[in-house]
């Protein structure tokens, strides 16, 4: 359950999630399971792709010899958050972070509904 503060101080935006990061630097937010569909856009917020936030993507397509590649290249760039789409994707980041020295401090899988 994801804590009431951390999904608070989120939905902020960038400069209260910054502080609030300064201020606490072993702490880790717990956002698992928040709902933040009420949540301002991202540029709203403060966020700005390339400048405080960055999202890369990598599509495998089944091959575990591109994901494990794709795994150690997205570990090098030293990720906070990792959302892989499927336990496959998500297994081959964990393997590179036993490999690799740097932290990922959340890491996610979502599938899809079978129905």
């Amino acid at each position: 359950m994801a804590n009431d503060e951390h999904v608070a101080m989120l939905k902020k935006g960038a400069a209260a999630r910054n502080a609030w990061r300064k201020a606490n630097p072993f702490i880790h937010s717990d956002l698992r399971g928040a709902d933040l569909s009420d949540a301002r856009p991202l540029q709203e917020l403060g966020w700005t792709s390339g400048r405080n936030i960055q999202f890369t993507y990598r599509w495998e397509r089944g091959d575990a010899e591109r994901m494990g590649v794709y795994a150690a290249e997205l570990m090098d760039l030293a990720p906070d958050v990792v959302l892989a789409a499927t336990t496959s994707a998500l297994a081959a980041v964990r393997r590179k972070t036993r490999t690799v020295p740097k932290t990922v401090r959340r890491m996610f899988a979502f599938q899809r509904c079978p129905l």
